[in-house]
Order: structure tokens, then C-alpha cells, then sequence
């Protein structure tokens, strides 16, 4: 089965309550201040089910939101229009889009970068990227690091209790790849119906990254831990890039 198939259907109810969109909102704002572009066009890859991107599109004039799930653009396109927010909604992969406008932002952020894990994937989606900026655009990113994949994920099993759904969530860590195996029994009515969902995850180190994004022509590569200006350690679970394309280009 296809990865967020099912899973689209709550991620809300799993992650509302676990992620700091606004602390995120806010870092990727404060960063991009820094540039001296206006706040024209936004792109969010693997814009999910849209919770980042609709609070950070509230400060631009266009939006631009992607992802290879259809479930959860729908999910996403629905947000925007109960908030009356025009935005374009794109059912394409990140590693391989090609866009007829520049983009002064784009993020793409909850480990969406860890799901490529293929090198040389990533290194297209970073080309892309890079191809999707205006002069001085800025792209900031978020990936898990290795220590949370192989520690703290790695081979172990996490349970999820919701009222609509029950998960359970198995986990094989080898060879840098994380395989994650879910299970959902979802209520209905008086009884549960089962759904099985496959996951996977890279585990990629920063020097790794860096010199992907090198080949990629970024500049200025900069990077945190989790949307925090506080630097990167051997415990570090979430690692934010901050990058530019140069604005000479």
C-alpha cells in the first residue's frame, strides 16, 4: 500500500499536538527577513496536509503547495479554502519538477528529505529546488538525524491510541534505512477495519547533505538544531538547513 494512503486520513490527529508549527513559522519568517526579497511566491515540497504552509503562506501573495500524495494535497487544498487563501495545489514528485515561475521562499519541512533514499534523488530535488529560486531565494529544510533514526526510532515499536484509530507502529533500522510498518485499526461503527501502511527513512549525516547541496550550487549553507538557532549535537533529533541560491545567478 502507498505510503499516507491511510495514514493521511489522521496524521493530523497524531502530530497537531506534537509539532510546533507556530515556533517553525516563525523561525522560517525570521530567516527569511534576512533576505532582501518581498514576500512574493512561496513553495512548500511535500506540503502534507498543510499546517506549516497555510500559517506561512497568511505572509506571501502566492503559494505553491506539492506533494506526491493526493490524499494529502486534498487534505491541504481544503485548509486554504476554509481560510478563504488562494494557493496552487501540484500532485508532483519533489525530485523531479520543473515550475514556470521563481520562488523567493521554499521549505520542505518534517523530515520530508529523510523519505529520499536514493542520493541521487535527493540531489535532483535539491537541483530543482535550487532551478525554483529567484536570485537570493532562500530554502530551508528540515531532516531527522541520524542519531534519532538509529536511536531513538531504530528497532522499536510505538503505539498510538485515538479515538477514531488504534496504530501500531513497527520499526527495522539496517544499513542507515529505517523500514516502518504500520498498522491501523480504524473504527467503524461497533467494529475496527484493518489497514497496513509501509514507511521508509534515510539516515543521512550533515557532511553528507552539505555536499549534496554543494553539487546543487547552494551558497551560505547554514544549519540548526530544530527550527532553533542553537547548534547541532551528537543529541540533535531534528536539523534545520537554511540555504540561499546566490544572487548573482
Amino acid at each position: 500500500m502507498y505510503s499516507y494512503e491511510i495514514l493521511s486520513n489522521f496524521y493530523d490527529d497524531f502530530l497537531l499536538n506534537e509539532v510546533d508549527y507556530e515556533k517553525y513559522k516563525e523561525f522560517i519568517l525570521n530567516e527569511f527577513k534576512k533576505t532582501s526579497l518581498n514576500f512574493n511566491n512561496y513553495l512548500d515540497l511535500a506540503c502534507g496536509t498543510g499546517n506549516l504552509s497555510l500559517l506561512i503562506s497568511e505572509n506571501f501573495k502566492k503559494t505553491t503547495c506539492i506533494d506526491i500524495s493526493e490524499n494529502m494535497l486534498s487534505i491541504a487544498y481544503n485548509k486554504f479554502l476554509d481560510k478563504r487563501i488562494p494557493a496552487s495545489f501540484l500532485n508532483i514528485d519533489i525530485c523531479d519538477f520543473s515550475l514556470n515561475e521563481e520562488f523567493s521562499l521554499v521549505t520542505c519541512c518534517l523530515d520530508s528529505i529523510n523519505y529520499i533514499l536514493d542520493e541521487g534523488d535527493l540531489l535532483d530535488c535539491f537541483k530543482c529546488t535550487y532551478d525554483s529560486l529567484e536570485p537570493g531565494g532562500v530554502f530551508i529544510f528540515d531532516m531527522n538525524s541520524k542519531h534519532k533514526i538509529k536511536d531513538e526510532l531504530g528497532n522499536n515499536v510505538f503505539i498510538f491510541d485515538e479515538e477514531k484509530v488504534f496504530c501500531i507502529w513497527e520499526n527495522e533500522y539496517e544499513d542507515d534505512v529505517l523500514d516502518m510498518y504500520l498498522t491501523f485499526f480504524v473504527k467503524e461503527g461497533n467494529n475496527y477495519k484493518r489497514f497496513e501502511e509501509y514507511h521508509s527513512e534515510r539516515a543521512y549525516d550533515v557532511s553528507e547533505i552539505e555536499s549534496l547541496l554543494k553539487k546543487a550550487k547552494f551558497s551560505d549553507i547554514k544549519y540548526f538544531n530544530d527550527y532553533s538557532y542553537d547548534e547541532v549535537t551528537e543529541d540533535s533529533s531534528r536539523i534545520t538547513f537554511v540555504v540561499r541560491k546566490q544572487e548573482n545567478q
